[in-house]
């Protein structure tokens, strides 16, 4: 097809025809959330390979930053403190749905992945960010996914990945596991798809075209 063509609508289409970027999943947004070590990373990665995709991490995207001033303020890989959680992790958020928006603004379809431990459990949050959303694109629909996994799957995973902000929770274990499982049975209400995180990668791409 000839790119010369003459509005940007036209130009964007015949790229992603041309390369089948994102042509076998159009108008959505897909947020994977779940508690950390549920393999949300891995399967965010695998459908945007899968589909042609953009991939957003938010710790990709933050933590560097993120890391740079809580070493500073409160202690090392801090996630915990008034500062990172009323100040910061609002931030890290906002940084992620922008960067979304701007993929919107090119007919591409992004896939974010974050933990989402606040937003899957408030309503509230849940519409503002489809507010936002229909305000940038309104054929555009909100895709939440919840990956679950049990106790003994989510610890062997943590401890198997081994990285140094996951041993405060691997100390306190059974507080930290108790409120992780508390936020998977609350979120669960409120999201698109609950998808356990050993799921067939195909049957996964199948319900999410079909949300």
């Amino acid at each position: 097809r000839d790119l010369h063509v003459r509005s940007r609508r036209q130009r964007q289409m015949c790229i992603r025809d041309r390369y089948n970027i994102g042509m076998s999943l159009e108008n959505k947004i897909i947020l994977i959330g779940g508690m950390p070590a549920s393999g949300k990373t891995t399967l965010g990665k695998n459908i945007c390979k899968k589909l042609k995709l953009p991939f957003l991490d938010k710790d990709i995207l933050c933590d560097r930053y993120t890391n740079y001033v809580v070493a500073k303020e409160t202690f090392e890989n801090d996630r915990e403190s008034p500062l990172y959680k009323n100040t910061l992790r609002d931030l890290e958020y906002e940084i992620l749905f922008d960067v979304a928006l701007s993929q919107v603004e090119l007919d591409l379809c992004p896939v974010l992945v974050s933990p989402f431990s606040s937003e899957f459990v408030d309503k509230e949050k849940i519409k503002k960010l489809e507010n936002l959303l229909k305000a940038k694109n309104s054929k555009y629909e909100l895709i939440t996914i919840l990956i679950t996994i049990d106790e003994k799957q989510a610890k062997e995973r943590m401890i198997k990945r081994g990285r140094k902000e996951d041993k405060t929770k691997l100390d306190d274990w059974k507080n930290y596991i108790n409120k992780k499982l508390k936020f998977q049975e609350d979120a669960s209400k409120n999201v698109s798809l609950t998808i356990p995180h050993n799921t067939p990668l195909e049957e996964i791409i199948k319900k999410v075209k079909n949300a």
